[in-house]
């Protein structure tokens, strides 16, 4: 059976898939960026002024959607810009592990 990201995306055309590797890029620096500010603003400098387990939801939702995005938005755009897999099996099996973990997280940390 042909897994390829053809297979994956449905994406036939290159400039679709530079189009959507490009928006994943951008979506990685922007939650690494945002998540990593969020954490070390609450644990270094305080400087969210809420109730501490609000501030303790937020950490772990940061953490989470850290998560979701080193181990599945990035892989993903770098599977579409090289147009292979080429980070290894145990980064496949171990996104995909950590992929269903931080998305049920999240989700129940969103309802809580």
């Amino acid at each position: 059976m042909k897994y390829d990201n053809y297979t994956l995306y449905g994406i036939h055309n290159r400039t679709e898939r530079q189009l959507l590797s490009g928006y994943k890029s951008l979506i990685s620096i922007s939650c690494l960026v945002g998540d990593t500010l969020i954490l070390i603003g609450s644990l270094r400098y305080n400087a969210i002024k809420l109730h501490k387990i609000l501030v303790i939801f937020i950490q772990y939702i940061a953490v989470a959607d850290l998560m979701l995005t080193v181990f599945n938005i990035l892989p993903g755009a770098v599977s579409l810009a090289t147009d292979d897999w080429i980070l290894g099996d145990l980064l496949c099996y171990l996104g995909f592990f950590l992929n269903v973990s931080s998305a049920t997280l999240v989700s129940q940390l969103m309802s809580a």
